[in-house]
């Protein structure tokens, strides 16, 4: 691959620290599967790619659903196409999405405590469900004489 992915207007990622490689693709296919190598397997080396800052490139490291190698690199395998070129334009996409989501920065959560009306709420509902509950308990005087 020979130009560089442009993620938005201040991250571009060059070409040197991503690697293409076309390999054989598994499943149906017929003939085309086991004479073409259309399967695509992108290599990002996000660790030292210096477009990135460094809170993305800890999101990206603590992300669970992604693949990486044993040197570390981010790896994204594509066969959803017949085409190599195709192919290679959504791995592409794929890393430039993940990259995106790796930017964001999540919101802090804030602390809140029930409010007064809530809690009433809550008591209220507790003490109607126990009234129900003790109302149906038979109560048997037995009288002795």
């Amino acid at each position: 691959m020979k130009s560089p992915i442009i993620i938005n207007d201040t991250i571009t990622l060059e070409a040197d620290s991503i690697s293409i490689h076309a390999v054989r693709a598994s499943g149906p296919g017929g003939q085309n599967v086991n004479k073409t190598s259309t399967k695509i397997q992108l290599a990002f080396d996000f660790m030292h790619c210096e477009a990135l800052p460094d809170y993305a490139k800890t999101a990206l490291s603590q992300k669970k659903s992604l693949r990486f190698d044993s040197e570390g690199n981010m790896l994204i395998s594509v066969q959803e196409t017949r085409s190599q070129k195709t192919n290679i334009d959504i791995a592409c996409k794929k890393l430039r999405d993940i990259i995106l989501r790796s930017l964001e920065i999540p919101k802090q959560r804030k602390k809140t405590a029930p409010s007064f009306s809530e809690r009433e709420e809550r008591l209220s509902s507790k003490k109607k469900q126990s009234e129900k509950k003790q109302y149906r308990t038979k109560k048997i005087n037995i009288a002795e004489e």
